[in-house]
């Protein structure tokens, strides 16, 4: 099918019909039959296997069975694939063919296999190989080429029908022919063959022809193109007409961009004026919305048979290099920077390392375009992957992420390298380059946002180097979703939330079928305290994705701070009847009836949680809150130190019992358990809040004061923030700037976190509470 010589699309016509045939089968009075023949597998081992060839021809077969394409019925096509397409049965078919066809139908022949030259004689007799063609003496078992002539001849002489020929012969390597240069003369034997016929080629005499991956899940690149092309993107002008110049120039433009850094320019003979197919324009339409969905995507390639005409001829360490950086783009490692040196063993190249090496060895000129091609693809893969992870949110992948470590930043580095080396070996004028730069900038952005949460004391300076990167990466690409959602999440954690809004907006306009974007949108309206838009970016995230625990969570937290606990319960039990095993579901469920102090539901669906996921670290911290918020502080501290002994990683848990030797007045213990949970959670206001309180309580001043600083500007506007400066002001008797904080933290919500019950039995209340000033704020804040 693709290889060494060109592939042809040969309309072969009667001189008296010249002026009035195209492409479009079964127009007017005549019919239209069709022989389609596609061979990937050979019965004999000494001929190798295609990969893709029996895809190309069914390709063509629904292309003729659609509208665009004539709409063919299954009694007007004989269909030989793979093991039904031997010598005989194909001369069957042509038979058929001949005898089927009258006076002014349409015939078609589609042959997608191996195509040989066996012996160099005057006349060059070409071969198509049949599925149980020999390997060797074709002349006895192959279908010659002038026996296709002759069906063509009398097709088109006797029968006076237009014939349509679309010959798509790969030649390998190991064939019979290829000590004498078969390949090329197997070319010369095609384009001599016929006469007056229009051909389109896949390539110039002396390229390869690719296929791969990327194009329809596998296709030659040529056949992928000629289709779509003939269906209508090939209609220059908008006539629904497709005439062989346009043909030419769209094969042109788009083989020529996608199979770079190799070259293969498709060409055609014959009268460019000549109108070949007609278009139906809502197959065109469909079509073209298909291809608005499309992404830029690069896959590696194959030149059938070049790469055996090629290591035929190589020393063996050669053909050693070439295997081993075939390997290296399949195993690893891409790049010098990931070899991993053990001990005084000899470490294995790269495949960089290699590529360059393989450069400098002229015989494998003929392979240089591949190889560059496949080392930038497996440079991208992993890259890409990550993107599309992100992108489609699988289930395994829906639970909140636990914190960014060292590891994630790592390989954010890695894959910024490997795009990086990936667009220099392209170029700039390859097709990908600017996707490549985007993507290699996205990656480097990610790296410093996830050191930024590990280097607080230069935070924002990664912050803001992630997002001039970012900033550039939209140079780029200016409609990535993926960018403009980080660009988003920067800013929320600059304190710039119009901007986040408006950057996550975009990025839900771009896909609105993305969950992720309307799950940050919630987070950063429920951390404005706009609970109602919070719930409704929740719900939209949810819609796309019902497992989508962060913001499943986001949800129920907004419910929760707006005391909606009917909704809550409501909405976990309908999760819990859509998935039994949903985990999410029985923790918060949990924590709800905690919250309404209907301890018993709570310990029983948090029991079940424990069936569900007995070694999941989260469910002990749950259930360990839960005996906390009950005091029954020795089984708490228990549960707790469970959950910590599974997963010694995991903040929450650590915060929670410190709260608790906090409230037992071991404040060794709090102390030592706050910081374990600041070291995985570093911006937990939270925890650096009491932890301040605790180091109040020792009387050490200056620390709670550093503490309660931190912990705001983690969260400037949180109300507990201001309670917490509060609490230190009223503990130095500081009554005046007291007051202040605590009117702030009215303002703020305070109400909305702690209760009036809660407020008057804290500690820091017992001399205050009667004073007109704090009667005056409780009233004013709306408490009684």
């Amino acid at each position: 099918m693709k290889n060494q010589w060109p592939l042809f699309l040969l309309f072969v016509m009667a001189p008296i019909l010249v002026g009035s045939q195209t492409l479009k089968m079964g127009v007017g009075k005549s019919a239209a039959y069709a022989v389609v023949i596609g061979i990937s597998n050979y019965q004999n081992e000494a001929i190798p296997d295609l990969r893709f060839a029996h895809r190309d021809a069914e390709a063509f077969i629904a292309y003729l069975k659609s509208k665009a394409g004539g709409s063919l019925s299954d009694d007007q096509m004989m269909v030989l694939i793979n093991e039904n397409a031997t010598t005989a049965q194909i001369a069957a078919a042509m038979d058929w063919l001949i005898e089927t066809v009258q006076e002014g139908d349409e015939a078609v022949i589609y042959f997608s296999g191996h195509g040989d030259v066996e012996t160099k004689t005057s006349m060059q007799h070409g071969f198509l190989l049949t599925h149980d063609s020999p390997p060797t003496t074709y002349i006895a078992g192959a279908y010659p080429l002038f026996y296709l002539q002759s069906v063509i001849t009398t097709l088109s002489t006797e029968r006076k029908a237009k014939v349509f020929m679309v010959m798509d012969a790969c030649h390998s390597g190991t064939l019979a022919g290829s000590s004498i240069g078969g390949a090329e003369a197997t070319s010369t034997v095609l384009s001599k063959q016929f006469a007056n016929e229009i051909k389109i080629m896949s390539c110039q005499p002396n390229e390869f022809s690719l296929e791969g991956e990327q194009w329809g899940g596998g296709r030659g690149v040529f056949s992928y193109h000629l289709i779509e092309g003939l269906t209508g993107l090939a209609d220059q002008d908008g006539d629904f007409q497709i005439k062989l110049l346009e043909v030419e120039r769209y094969l042109e433009d788009k083989v020529a961009a996608e199979v770079a850094p190799n070259t293969q320019i498709p060409m055609t003979v014959g009268n460019k004026s000549k109108v070949i197919a007609l278009v139906d324009e809502d197959a065109l339409t469909l079509l073209k919305a298909q291809k608005e969905k499309e992404t830029p995507l690069m896959a590696m390639v194959d030149s059938r048979g070049i790469e055996d005409d090629v290591l035929a001829q190589l020393d063996v360490p050669t053909a050693q290099f070439y295997k081993d950086f075939k390997n290296a783009l399949r195993e690893g490692p891409l790049m010098t920077e990931d070899i991993q040196v053990v001990g005084q063993k000899p470490q294995p190249l790269s495949a960089d390392q290699l590529y360059l090496l393989l450069l400098e060895k002229p015989e494998l000129k003929p392979l240089y375009g591949s190889m560059k091609r496949n080392l930038a693809v497996a440079l991208q893969e992993q890259a890409q992957r990550a993107i599309n992870d992100y992108l489609s949110i699988r289930e395994e992948q829906v639970s909140t992420n636990s914190f960014n470590n060292q590891e994630e930043i790592g390989n954010n580095e890695r894959f910024a390298r490997y795009l990086a080396r990936a667009a220099e070996l392209l170029g700039e004028k390859h097709f990908m380059y600017k996707d490549l730069k985007s993507k290699e900038l996205y990656f480097a952005a990610k790296a410093d946002l996830l050191t930024s949460n590990q280097e607080y004391a230069n935070r924002d300076t990664f912050l803001h180097a992630a997002l001039s990167k970012l900033e550039a990466g939209l140079e780029y690409q200016s409609r990535a979703p993926h960018i403009l959602l980080e660009m988003g999440k920067v800013y929320s954690d600059l304190g710039d939330f119009l901007k986040a809004i408006d950057y996550c907006e975009q990025a839900s306009q771009i896909s609105p079928m993305w969950p992720v974007p309307y799950n940050i949108l919630a987070g950063d309206f429920f951390n404005r305290g706009d609970y109602e838009k919070a719930i409704e970016f929740a719900k939209k995230a949810l819609a796309l994705q019902p497992k989508y625990e962060n913001a499943f969570s986001i949800l129920i937290s907004a419910y929760f701070m707006t005391e909606r606990y009917d909704f809550i319960v409501r909405l976990c039990i309908k999760m819990m009847e859509r998935n039994p095993g949903y985990l999410a579901a029985y923790l918060e469920l949990g924590l709800a009836y905690s919250t309404l102090e209907q301890y018993e539901e709570a310990e029983c669906y948090l029991l079940e949680a424990q069936k569900i996921a007995p070694e999941k670290a989260l469910v002990y911290a749950t259930l360990g809150e839960v005996y906390y918020d009950q005091k029954k502080y020795d089984i708490a501290e228990e549960t707790l130190q469970k959950a910590i002994a599974l997963d010694p990683n995991d903040s929450y848990p650590y915060s929670v019992l410190a709260q608790l030797y906090r409230e037992q007045n071991r404040t060794d213990l709090a102390i030592k358990t706050f910081l374990a949970a600041l070291e995985f959670y570093p911006d937990d206001y939270l925890s650096l809040g009491q932890l301040g309180l605790v180091y109040l309580q020792k009387k050490e001043y200056q620390k709670a004061w550093d503490l309660f600083q931190k912990a705001q500007v983690f969260a400037p506007e949180d109300p507990l923030t201001q309670f917490n400066f509060f609490c230190f002001c009223y503990e130095r008797d500081e009554q005046k700037a007291a007051f202040q904080w605590l009117e702030k933290a009215f303002q703020q919500g305070l109400s909305d976190y702690l209760d009036y019950n809660e407020i008057i039995s804290h500690g820091c209340f017992q001399r205050v509470k009667e004073t007109k000033r704090f009667v005056r704020l409780v009233k004013k804040y709306g408490r009684e």
